[in-house]
């Protein structure tokens, strides 16, 4: 995030510049209410055919975020768009309002910090944790019931735990 602005970084992009031609925007909005989670592949798995009729299926990476207000927690899911010979889709990160709530919420002053490094419980889900202002670290285990056929996708957490 640039501002309250949602960019892609090019690979190789780094601290030290700050635009490149090849960096995109994402989402012209205001997402400056929300802190930014990457979990890695947290929405399952994505199958795509193209025009060509070749079928690739890939874990799907998302984006999370935790709502600074209500302390919810957004899915965004990137997809694949076969219309577009399976390219990249992000469109899901156009608007910050409009990801799917997955978790009832983590507060911000309890936990100012949150994120996710993938699985932490070992279940091969990914998982959210949380630092407190005193710096210990609580961990809020993915679950994933998959009721829209996608395995492995996080559809909310399981009660927190201290690693």
């Amino acid at each position: 995030m640039i501002g309250t602005k949602l960019w892609l970084f090019s690979p190789g992009s780094n601290n030290v510049k700050l635009l490149s031609t090849t960096d995109t925007l994402l989402s012209g909005l205001d997402w400056s209410g929300y802190d930014l989670i990457g979990p890695g592949p947290a929405n399952g798995t994505t199958t795509c055919t193209d025009a060509a009729g070749t079928t690739t299926t890939t874990a799907q990476a998302t984006l999370w975020t935790r709502e600074r207000g209500t302390g919810r927690i957004l899915a965004y899911p990137i997809t694949r768009n076969p219309a577009a010979n399976c390219s990249v889709d992000l469109s899901a990160l156009a608007d910050p309002a409009r990801g799917t709530v997955i978790g009832g919420g983590v507060d911000p002053a309890a936990y100012p910090v949150v994120g996710s490094v993938g699985d932490l419980t070992g279940d091969g889900v990914p998982d959210l944790y949380g630092q407190d202002p005193a710096g210990r670290v609580t961990v809020w285990p993915g679950t994933a019931d998959d009721p829209a056929g996608r395995p492995g996708a996080v559809t909310g957490f399981a009660a927190p735990s201290a690693p």
